[in-house]
């Protein structure tokens, strides 16, 4: 008999609003995500003009060149109070490279894809509220 509340909210559906759902927005033409390989050495997030990428990694730089970025960081926080769980579950590899926006977003996942370093190059998508 104490269970019998929690079963009626379990079978309810979420309720998702019309204008909140998504109509197809697609991928975002300039920026892209990337999830580095365990035991990489990390590049510290910072901003360059396109084709003048400098984190000290030589084979990151000449990939961040060739699409033309202008920065790259870190999708989570490094520090502060769950430090120790984002590394524990790996949230540390995720980062955000942006470009000027004239290398198609594919062609440039392509060749972070391509990388011994890179775990997974994929597109950032963009949600788009219902009218």
């Amino acid at each position: 008999m104490a269970m019998l509340p929690f079963l009626t909210f379990a079978r309810q559906p979420a309720f998702v609003p019309d204008s909140i759902v998504s109509t197809g927005g697609g991928m975002a033409c300039d920026r892209f995500r990337i999830r580095f390989a365990e035991g990489v050495a990390l590049p510290s997030a910072c901003s360059f003009s396109p084709g003048a990428a400098d984190t000290g990694i030589a084979e990151l730089d000449a990939a961040l060149d060739s699409v033309r970025a202008t920065a790259i960081c870190r999708v989570f926080s490094d520090g502060g109070r769950f430090a120790a769980r984002r590394r524990r579950y790996g949230l540390h590899l995720w980062y955000e490279v942006k470009t000027d926006g004239s290398v198609p977003v594919e062609a440039a996942v392509a060749v972070f894809d391509a990388l011994a370093a890179v775990a997974y190059a994929g597109p950032v998508y963009e949600a788009v509220l219902a009218e």
